[in-house]
């Protein structure tokens, strides 16, 4: 398994567990179903955990290839790169250098360091309530509860 995923309407949200070419490959066929199945624009997140190891050269580059030829599909695309480690910097160069390729439409290509960041993007782009939306990922296994920046607030009742 590539990645973990979470679909919810115009939302699509991976958390990578093993990059490579072919979960670059598969992921472009997700986002493609999740859009033909809603018929708009989606709105997708990539996480990369502390323990996420950095593509290679190989694997960077089918992500690249990949991501433009589905960019259209998405109204935007962030990447959530948790960690502050030596690992996690160089992830946030090669995405930026990814992304800098691309540079179609740089706004459609943006790194976010927390899960709550994101989700506060989540939220002013398609309405989605970020609590709601963590509390998703978690269940989902595509977030774990150590990587949130701050407890979630109650359910409410």
């Amino acid at each position: 398994m590539h990645f973990k995923s979470f679909a919810h309407e115009r939302i699509l949200i991976i958390r990578w567990t093993e990059p490579s070419v072919a979960g670059a490959r598969e992921l472009s066929k997700l986002i493609e179903r999740s859009h033909a199945a809603v018929n708009d624009r989606l709105f997708f997140a990539s996480i990369v955990g502390a323990k996420c190891p950095t593509p290679s050269s190989e694997t960077r580059e089918a992500m690249r290839v990949e991501h433009e030829r589905v960019s259209d599909l998405m109204i935007d695309s962030r990447t959530v790169i948790l960690g502050r480690s030596i690992r996690q910097s160089l992830m946030r160069s090669v995405l930026l250098n990814i992304s800098l390729l691309n540079g179609r439409q740089p706004r459609r290509f943006m790194t976010d360091g927390t899960a709550e960041e994101f989700a506060a993007v989540a939220h002013s782009t398609v309405g989605v309530d970020p609590n709601w939306l963590l509390r998703q990922l978690l269940d989902a296994g595509v977030l774990e509860p150590d990587e949130l920046a701050q407890p979630l607030t109650a359910e409410p009742t």
